[in-house]
């Protein structure tokens, strides 16, 4: 009988079966209490931190108005703007905007939903046309 303990590494001394229930739900409950998935998804300690967005009270919207207000003064006062401001704000836009291919791109997706739909209506007429026959 000793020898069957030592070839089986698994079976412990003195296991019956109420034994093996308690075992088997504490190896449960540390499974439930397993948080690795959690670090996973968690940002590094020494990661720098994104700032909050501030909350509007008075003093920060006071500022943020008075930057506003220089900004205004620098664009009216360029000759650019003064010439034509909508030629200007569409030259900013261009300047300040992510490139046009991602537009490209969700033009050919449209054109591809249309295809798509097309071809779903001709193979339903077809299908139809089938039926009648």
């Amino acid at each position: 009988m000793a020898k069957a303990r030592r070839d089986n590494p698994r079976r412990r001394r003195h296991d019956n079966p109420e034994q093996k229930n308690t075992r088997s739900r504490r190896q449960k409950k540390l499974k439930a209490y397993d948080l690795s998935a959690l670090s996973e998804s968690l940002s590094e300690p020494g990661a720098p931190k994104q700032k909050p967005e501030a909350k509007l009270n008075c003093k920060s919207r006071q500022t943020l108005v008075l930057r506003e207000a220089a900004h205004l003064k620098a664009v009216l006062g360029k000759m650019q703007f003064q010439l034509d401001p909508f030629a200007a704000i569409h030259q900013h836009l261009l300047a300040t905007q992510p490139p046009a291919a991602a537009k490209g791109d969700a033009v050919k997706e449209g054109k591809d939903s249309k295809n798509k739909k097309r071809r779903r209506k001709k193979g339903a007429s077809s299908s139809s046309q089938a039926m009648d026959i």
